[in-house]
């Protein structure tokens, strides 16, 4: 670190088109860095060229800058085939401490400290989803993230105890930060403002809250809809997210969730929403009797997140991320066993009612605080070393 001087941190947006969790995740870590760090930390964005990018993250940041590629760093990828970092060229001239997040890492050596973040390791368990070249592209950032970094950043144990896995020989670099809802630094006001009923739904309702990626694993809550409807309880449920999946142009997935919705009968049931506005969305998971998460992999899922803060009830599956994230939820089932969600729904479906819930909320944001504090300090430590 410069003696005497604020601790300067850089990071990348991660504003990337169809991911709209990545967007939430670059301010929720800003907020938190600035929450912990105050005045003592400079934090500077770093972003892509497009219209508005700079304008985004000013508010929350010391600086924000598109670093660019100069002449000669084309002239070295083109001689050895390596990415020819304009961000590491940037953050040496710039007097950076910590480089946070970024993954495209270069550099032999440096004189501040690297700390990737790798969401999960998906592609290692459901490599069917992707590409050849998607996997080895993957494969090779991360061998080379593990190699170069100082530290390796995760928000799970699950996901850290897969990186040891995976990367047994810097095992040892795996840190594990659990990241909070955005709910506690932005927490809703007021009451609902858009309720149920302004997408033709009932006050009680279900909500899954999924980009309808392909993992997601719409189709399992589908099918637990349509055995409850056969056992007399006609459930309805939501389900909002950008309806495409990048590994699939053609969306093929989104395509086939319509189509079961119909061949159950479900076409009154089930409401796909696609992308609501941010405030809708967070009316919704308020007013929602309960948050439904079938998703087949997560790193930490923002989801189960955000429903924790608002005081929602949550059913998972049963992957080893949601028993750490979501110990107290209401069950978990097997991503490939719709009856043993539809056993659970039914358990509990009388006790379950239409939110918000002015106790539970208070008390979710109450925790989610607490540990969105705690998360920005340990962001720090981290990147002290």
């Amino acid at each position: 670190m410069r003696e005497g001087l604020a601790m300067r941190i850089a990071l990348p947006a991660y504003d990337v088109a169809g991911w709209t969790a990545g967007a939430v995740f670059t301010e929720m870590i800003l907020r938190a860095l600035r929450l912990a760090g105050g005045d003592d930390v400079d934090i500077v964005v770093l972003c892509d060229h497009r219209p508005g990018a700079r304008d985004r993250w000013s508010g929350l940041a010391t600086a924000v800058v598109p670093p660019r590629q100069t002449l000669v760093d084309r002239a070295v990828m083109r001689f050895d085939g390596h990415f020819p970092d304009a961000v590491e060229r940037y953050c040496h001239r710039a007097g950076v401490d910590a480089l946070l997040l970024y993954t495209r890492l270069a550099a032999r050596h440096t004189r501040f400290r690297r700390i990737p973040w790798i969401p999960d390791f998906q592609h290692r368990s459901l490599a069917e989803y992707f590409s050849d070249r998607e996997l080895a592209e993957r494969d090779k950032a991360h061998r080379r993230c593990a190699r170069l970094s100082d530290a390796m950043l995760f928000s799970s144990q699950a996901v850290c105890d897969d990186f040891a896995r995976y990367h047994p020989a810097h095992a040892a670099k795996g840190r594990v930060a659990r990241f909070p809802s955005l709910y506690a630094f932005c927490p809703p006001e007021g009451p609902v403002g858009i309720g149920p009923g302004h997408y033709g739904m009932p006050d009680k309702f279900i909500l899954v809250a999924n980009q309808y990626w392909i993992h997601k694993n719409h189709g399992v809550v589908i099918e637990a809809l349509a055995i409850l409807a056969r056992r007399g309880i006609r459930a309805h449920a939501a389900f909002t997210g950008l309806p495409s999946d990048y590994r699939n142009p053609a969306n093929a997935n989104v395509s086939e969730m319509l189509q079961s919705i119909a061949r159950h009968g479900l076409a009154g049931q089930v409401i796909p929403l696609g992308l609501v506005p941010k405030a809708h969305l967070t009316d919704l998971m308020r007013a929602a009797c309960v948050v439904v998460q079938p998703s087949r992999f997560e790193g930490w899922s923002t989801v189960v997140e955000d429903a924790k803060a608002l005081g929602r009830p949550v059913i998972c599956s049963n992957i080893p991320v949601h028993r750490e994230q979501a110990p107290d939820g209401l069950g978990f089932f097997d991503c490939d066993d719709p009856a043993a969600l539809a056993d659970i729904l039914e358990r509990h479906w009388d006790a379950l009612a239409p939110g918000p819930d002015a106790a539970a909320e208070a008390d979710g944001l109450r925790r989610e605080q607490a540990m969105a504090e705690a998360y920005g300090h340990l962001l720090l430590d981290i990147c002290r070393g």
